[in-house]
């Protein structure tokens, strides 16, 4: 279970502190997972996306991309 510090754990095994609102947040913690697991099973880490994909910033540096137009001031 992912608990932020307003969450009540009970009856949960394990807890993995985080901020679980966060989609930045909630793709590191699981790539951290991730590339943990593949880690201890010696698996090829090399297949797992960079972390960018997990946190969403490939998109939002495509979006910022495409919203950015040039200002040209006095003609």
């Amino acid at each position: 279970m992912i608990c932020d510090t307003n969450n009540v754990p009970k009856g949960a095994d394990q807890i993995i502190i985080g901020n679980n609102k966060s989609e930045k947040s909630l793709g590191l913690i699981f790539y951290l997972l991730t590339r943990g697991y593949m880690k201890a099973k010696e698996m090829d880490t090399s297949k797992i996306p960079d972390l960018e994909w997990w946190t969403g910033e490939l998109q939002e540096a495509r979006v910022f991309k495409k919203k950015i137009v040039p200002v040209k001031y006095g003609t």
